[in-house]
């Protein structure tokens, strides 16, 4: 808590990560915690983005619902006028929130499978559910948006997940149907006009 926002890092608690989901640029990661530049320390000026950075990385890991119990946090920090005092504490620090982070990616959420899982889906690694989905939901996609039943589509992708090779995913559960409000081209259009 920074009531009267003498820290160095100011949160924008305006900025939540539900927002996230209509936003096409990095917004929320770039500008949801920034530095203050009148309050950085001159002492710790080389090392303001190494702090910042490990807000962000621990502040990734409190909002997936971890508790974040750094092993040198109870140690007290006497004040010194140099940096070099800070330097380890800085460092231990930002390897403990880059650590947990990655386990948190890497082991607890299985990113590398993941990611495979996406190539099969969206890079057609494994194109037979793409031909399945689209010979047996041919008809239901032929008709406008407003008149498209999500049900039954799901009910489709989720038969042609069944009949392909995309069943052996462990993931496949994960695979759900979503229409959107506008074309591919609006999208890229809209990335585009935010960069």
């Amino acid at each position: 808590d920074d009531p009267y926002r003498e820290f160095l890092v100011v949160e924008r608690e305006d900025l939540r990560k539900e927002t996230v989901t209509s936003d096409f640029t990095t917004t929320y990661w770039e500008t949801r915690f920034t530095l203050q530049e009148s309050h950085i320390p001159r002492f710790l000026a080389a090392h303001q983005h190494k702090i910042l950075t490990t807000g962000k990385y621990l502040n990734v890991v409190r909002e997936c619902g971890r508790d974040i119990k750094a092993p040198f946090a109870t140690d007290q920090i006497a004040f010194h006028a140099g940096e070099a005092a800070y330097t380890d504490l800085i460092d231990k620090a930002f390897n403990f929130a880059g650590s947990t982070l990655l386990r948190l990616l890497m082991q607890e959420n299985q990113l590398m499978q993941r990611l495979r899982s996406l190539k099969h889906y969206f890079l057609l690694d494994q194109g037979d559910l793409y031909v399945n989905f689209m010979d047996l939901a041919e008809e239901e996609l032929k008709q406008d948006k407003t008149a498209l039943a999500r049900p039954r589509i799901e009910t489709l992708l989720a038969l042609a997940i069944q009949s392909s090779v995309a069943n052996l995913d462990a993931f496949k559960e994960d695979v759900a149907c979503d229409f959107a409000d506008y074309s591919i081209i609006h999208h890229l259009d809209a990335i585009h006009a935010h960069r």
